[in-house]
């Protein structure tokens, strides 16, 4: 499967703390530049064993941008039509601006969905507000029961997104236990890496990750079937061997930004730059990417859970938080190896080879 990542909006409603776009240009993509980058993954796509695309749109807050989102859809679904092609889209919102026109043009279209939700109120407020300083959880919740429709109407699971950053993490339990109570069951919290995490900080995050170890790993012993994916994808990397640069970013994905141009994913930096909608796709430097196959970094290949590790690999991330491909993000590198220790010490025999077996078939 191709994926296109489509900026459509560099604006938002809400002012989030840790925004990875950071200040925002409030620019809207046009008709043109759009055409243009969905032309360029079309064609990709029809280079795939499966002749399928993934088109996931992303902001800002992409539903400032409904209207301009739905002309998209149609056209790579008519586009996708012409040529035999798999049309697949997603999106993640912030869920302010949700209603019942737009969650019916989700169930149409079936979308994969994910909202930003970070916990409990006084957690989500505390980095995702309005402009004006209101906190934006009391807005949000409102709008679960178009959520609950789209599950229903759709057969899916509607993602959750929160976010772990130094001035929350204190109620990562907390939080996670009131995404579940709320409903969801499908959790996928993401550590900051753009925060300066100090050793009292990552001391007491450590405190708050094994308790919420704990608590998932009792959740699973009761057959709940909510899902972690922080807890799930470090289980999984942990009994199957992970690939240097797996994702293959700029070969099987674009990210396309709101001016036209092209990226191997979010992680935006001039270097890192593959191409425009007026050029198209710079092949060699995709290919110099691409030909990465394992870390240069010492450190990482002295360190026994290498193989484990998706922190040294991603090299996106690396180069845009460290400005070195090769230099894992410390607080992702920490994280790796309390989780993999945790799972070691936590899981029992039996429990371990269940999960070593079930990775296996998957691979």
């Amino acid at each position: 499967m191709y994926n296109l990542s489509l900026e459509i909006v560099n604006q938002c409603n809400l002012n989030c703390t840790y925004c990875y776009l950071g200040e925002k240009k409030n620019h809207r993509m046009s008709k043109d530049i759009a055409l243009k980058a969905m032309d360029i993954a079309i064609h990709e796509s029809k280079k795939q064993y499966d002749k399928s695309l993934l088109v996931y749109f992303i902001g800002g807050e992409p539903l400032m941008a409904y209207e301009f989102m739905v002309f998209c859809t149609n056209y790579i679904k008519k586009k996708c039509e012409e040529y035999d092609l798999y049309a697949y889209f997603s999106t993640t919102i912030n869920g302010t601006l949700l209603n019942q026109d737009k969650i019916n043009f989700f169930i149409k279209y079936n979308f994969d969905l994910k909202i930003s939700i970070d916990g409990i109120a006084d957690t989500h407020d505390l980095n995702r507000a309005f402009y004006d300083s209101r906190g934006s959880y009391k807005e949000i919740i409102t709008k679960l029961p178009f959520i609950w429709e789209y599950e229903e109407k759709t057969g899916k699971m509607c993602h959750v997104a929160n976010v772990i950053t130094t001035n929350n993490y204190y109620n990562l339990l907390d939080n996670l236990i009131h995404l579940t109570n709320l409903g969801f069951k499908f959790v996928e919290s993401g550590i900051d890496i753009y925060s300066k995490w100090d050793e009292n900080d990552i001391e007491k995050l450590c405190k708050q990750l094994e308790i919420s170890f704990d608590y998932y790993k009792k959740m699973k012993e009761e057959k709940s079937k909510a899902y972690w994916k922080f807890f799930e994808d470090r289980i999984q990397n942990l009994y199957s061997e992970v690939h240097f640069y797996g994702c293959k970013a700029g070969l099987i994905s674009i990210y396309v930004t709101v001016d036209g141009y092209i990226y191997p994913c979010s992680e935006i930096d001039e270097r890192v730059r593959i191409g425009s909608v007026w050029k198209g796709l710079n092949v060699e430097k995709i290919r110099s990417f691409i030909n990465y196959k394992m870390t240069q970094n010492k450190e990482c290949l002295e360190c026994e859970d290498l193989r484990h590790c998706k922190a040294s690999g991603c090299i996106m991330n690396n180069y845009e938080v460290n400005k070195d491909f090769f230099k894992p993000i410390s607080i992702s590198c920490f994280i790796t190896k309390f989780f993999i220790e945790m799972i070691r010490t936590k899981l029992s025999t039996e429990q371990q080879e269940a999960f070593l077996k079930y990775y296996q078939k998957k691979v």
